[in-house]
């Protein structure tokens, strides 16, 4: 971190952070090719784990199967500060960067615990609506609306 200055570890306010959160950025790699990927994500305070909605299939399971190490990004944006010069211009933000592994949830039951984490009035980020034509069952990115609606 450059401005280690600004470096929060205060485990409250991060875990507070991550909460209020509703997306983020989760990075992958494979054979020295990066990736990233925006997924809404919910935090599980007791567990410490954050779960991540997204596909059933596709390319970041397809580098899981490799590679299960990930970072993970939430940023908030404050203020702008305007300056005279595009190179003066500067933005206030808060973010949250974590690196650890990432594994598929392949048990309803967690599954569940994690829809159930989600927060009345928050959006879920869809990045596929194809739905039942591309994929079998309920489709990827409304699967865990219709999970929540049952």
């Amino acid at each position: 971190m450059r401005r280690r200055d600004r470096q929060v570890e205060d485990e409250g306010w991060i875990e507070n952070f991550l909460a209020g959160g509703e997306f983020g950025a989760v990075a992958t790699s494979l054979a020295d090719q990066p990736y990233i990927h925006p997924r809404t994500y919910v935090y599980d305070r007791e567990a410490r784990a954050i779960y991540l909605h997204g596909a059933k299939t596709g390319k970041t399971h397809e580098i899981l199967a490799e590679n299960d190490r990930v970072a993970f990004a939430v940023s908030r944006l404050g203020r702008l500060r305007p300056a005279a010069k595009a190179s003066e211009l500067g933005a206030e933000y808060e973010s949250v960067v974590i690196f650890g592994s990432m594994s598929v949830v392949a048990d309803p039951g967690e599954a569940r615990h994690g829809l159930a984490l989600i927060k009345p009035g928050c959006g879920v980020l869809t990045h596929c609506n194809a739905g039942g034509l591309a994929t079998s069952e309920l489709g990827t990115a409304l699967a865990p609306l219709y999970l929540a609606h049952e």
